[in-house]
């Protein structure tokens, strides 16, 4: 497993050069891309950080300006947070790029052999989703 991990990690870093953006903004950028406008709290809770390092990605998001700050209609001391055109561009591009790397992986595999794994790395990530919740109670 670890060394899976590694090779994940490996693709990480070079997509971080690739793009030329740090991992934890690409991550963020593919939260917006999956869930839209959303306020600090929420950036901090979808990349599971405290809410003081989601606010410095984002205020380097914003200076490369792929992010905008709105201010909430419903609670003027809340700021929206949205992607830039530019950020929308940086989001469609990264997810191109993850989604021909997943293909590529896949297609180098047989078609019952990509059912096998698909389903048992869904099987995994259930496994590890619930080690995470047990660990997080104690």
């Amino acid at each position: 497993m670890s060394e899976v991990v590694h090779c994940c990690q490996d693709r990480m870093v070079y997509e971080s050069r690739r793009f030329n953006l740090p991992q934890a903004e690409i991550k963020c950028l593919m939260l917006f891309a999956e869930i839209g406008q959303q306020t600090v709290t929420q950036v901090a809770q979808g990349l599971d950080v405290a809410k003081s390092r989601a606010s410095n990605i984002l205020s380097d998001m914003a200076t490369r300006g792929l992010v905008s700050f709105d201010p909430d209609p419903d609670d003027g001391r809340v700021k929206l947070v949205s992607l830039t055109d530019r950020g929308k561009e940086y989001a469609a591009e990264i997810g191109d790029f993850i989604t021909r790397i997943h293909g590529a992986v896949l297609s180098r595999l047989e078609p019952p052999e990509r059912v096998m794994v698909i389903k048992s790395l869904e099987l995994l990530k259930n496994a590890m989703d619930s080690v995470k919740q047990q660990l997080e109670e104690m």
